[in-house]
């Protein structure tokens, strides 16, 4: 604290380990030891110990998954692999439509999502449900279905090649439509109401190291795109996650 003409007057910056004491004497800022600091000072001291209400995002990384806020696709959840699956700068577990550019409304939603993670004896299996409104004449010949977490990939049947239609049985029924590939199993089942309660069940699924507390699931149908981002837990050995 210093005593200048127009009585005490003292302001502590504190940049970490390192304490600066500013104090004013006249209108001039001086430290300590009532040395006269100039503008460009504080600048540098401040530059060089910055203080935790800074904002560089060439420095800061503010989900602490290793990649500053730059350049990093999604800057508020963790996703060290950067997965961007159609190109538009958004990182899919921040994007609304991970698999159409053109984001929020350029997918339908997904009703009621759900999807568990249990282990198996090689690799985990996951089962999603939810409810999807399924357009008129557009079941198609393929459809395909990916799972992001910030570790990465965790489910895409585009990978196996696409999922083909195929029949419960000798005569295809509308109201029931599979698609399977080396992966996945889709099921899509019309309820009463119209819509659709879909299934996908993967088997022998690398999770990848880490934390997965969010899933961006999405599902194509025909030309019809769907999505949701779901929040996860842990119970026990399963991992339980909601839209």
């Amino acid at each position: 604290m210093v005593s200048g003409a127009g009585g005490p007057s003292a302001l502590h910056c504190s940049r970490g380990d390192h304490g600066h004491d500013l104090a004013s004497r006249g209108g001039e800022a001086v430290d300590g030891r009532g040395a006269s600091v100039h503008a460009d000072d504080i600048a540098g001291v401040r530059y060089l110990y910055p203080g935790p209400d800074s904002a560089d995002p060439n420095v800061d990384d503010s989900d602490g998954d290793g990649v500053t806020d730059a350049t990093d696709d999604c800057p508020s959840i963790p996703n060290a692999e950067q997965v961007d699956s159609d190109h538009d700068g958004i990182g899919d577990v921040c994007d609304p439509c991970p698999l159409t550019a053109g984001g929020e409304g350029a997918c339908q939603p997904i009703y009621v999502s759900r999807l568990r993670i249990t282990p198996g004896r090689a690799g985990y299996r996951i089962v999603w449900r939810g409810s999807v409104d399924l357009p008129a004449g557009d079941a198609g010949t393929a459809a395909r279905v990916l799972l992001v977490s910030g570790n990465g990939v965790v489910v895409d049947s585009a990978m196996g090649g696409a999922l083909v239609s195929g029949a419960r049985s000798t005569t295809p029924h509308p109201r029931s439509l599979r698609y399977r590939s080396g992966q996945a199993l889709v099921t899509l089942r019309q309820q009463p109401g119209g819509g659709y309660q879909v299934r996908v069940a993967a088997r022998a699924v690398d999770l990848g190291a880490g934390a997965m507390p969010i899933i961006a699931a999405s599902l194509e149908v025909g030309t019809t795109e769907f999505a949701d981002s779901l929040s996860c837990s842990h119970r026990g050995r399963r991992t339980v996650c909601h839209g």
